[in-house]
């Protein structure tokens, strides 16, 4: 086990208990993030291009998908898991999972703070690294972010809900549709 997987298997049996003591609440997983007790647990679905702030390795820009889970363990406090993926037009990609905390601020806004390990890298870097992410999201479908990885510091827009998860679909399909079109010359 990597110094990583011990916090997020203890982050997960956390989350796992906090959602079955909420039985009660409110509904049991939302597709459209709300505080409790409006929602127990909500789908993170993040899709966003970031740009390079300063100097660091690969392309100035980044395509970054985020998938995970989160539970609401308060009116104000929500704790989950993801599993983040960025791609640069180099080829350049790094991934891996991360332990997510959420702030939520009144309404539907609130700031994120991601820590995660890179577990899988390449073009431009290789093996473990961490990275940190924080986000504010003035409404559950758009959030403004900065993140710290191996590829430098990046800021970016993020769309989440419903319509992070529709770009997320459809991004790979557009650019195979974009590749073919026009392929690379060798």
């Amino acid at each position: 086990m990597t110094r990583c997987q011990v916090p997020l298997i203890a982050l997960a049996a956390l989350c796992l208990d906090g959602y079955s003591a909420k039985a009660q609440d409110g509904p049991s997983t939302c597709w459209v993030a709300r505080p409790a007790p409006a929602c127990r647990a909500f789908v993170v679905t993040s899709f966003g291009p970031y740009t390079r702030l300063g100097s660091g390795t690969g392309a100035p820009t980044r395509l970054l998908a985020d998938w995970g889970l989160m539970v609401n363990v308060g009116r104000r406090d929500a704790v989950g898991l993801s599993y983040a993926a960025s791609v640069d037009i180099d080829a350049g990609f790094e991934a891996g999972p991360a332990v997510r905390y959420r702030r939520w601020l009144g309404g539907r806004s609130a700031v994120d703070v991601t820590f995660g390990e890179l577990t899988l890298s390449g073009n431009h870097l290789s093996g473990h690294s961490l990275f940190g992410m924080v986000k504010y999201s003035p409404a559950s479908w758009f959030g403004v972010a900065v993140r710290r990885s191996g590829f430098g510091t990046t800021a970016g827009i993020e769309l989440g809900g419903p319509a992070g998860f529709v770009v997320t679909l459809a991004a790979p399909i557009i650019a195979l549709v974009a590749f073919a079109a026009h392929p690379p010359s060798i």
